[in-house]
């Protein structure tokens, strides 16, 4: 005997969704050397530029709403406008302080 299964659930959660992540990149046009960090932490603790989005191209998607794209230059204790938190895999010389947020991959350097 041949079953037949149907599919019980849309197509739609197939299909791959663009959700950011605690820690993680920004997306929808917000800055490429962002991280998706609390807004408050992002002004207050590494003197960086909040960008939370706008509505239906959110920097951060799917996280809490304290969470925001935190663009930070000049690296915190750095003086020089050349060195910034950025991507791991955007830098040209990696600074030797973790002074980011982030973790390993978001670091502070000069980008390509």
């Amino acid at each position: 005997m041949r079953q037949t299964f149907t599919l019980l659930f849309p197509i739609t959660l197939l299909s791959p969704s663009i959700l950011a992540a605690v820690n993680g990149p920004c997306s929808n046009g917000a800055d490429i050397n962002g991280i998706c960090i609390d807004r408050g932490r992002c002004i207050n603790t590494y003197h960086g530029h909040s960008d939370p989005g706008r509505p239906g191209a959110w920097s951060c998607p799917g996280t809490p709403n304290n969470i925001e794209c935190c663009s930070i230059v000049p690296c915190p204790t750095f003086n020089s406008q050349d060195f910034g938190c950025t991507w791991r895999s955007r830098c040209q010389n990696l600074g030797f302080i973790p002074v980011c947020p982030g973790g390993n991959d978001f670091v502070c350097c000069e980008e390509r």
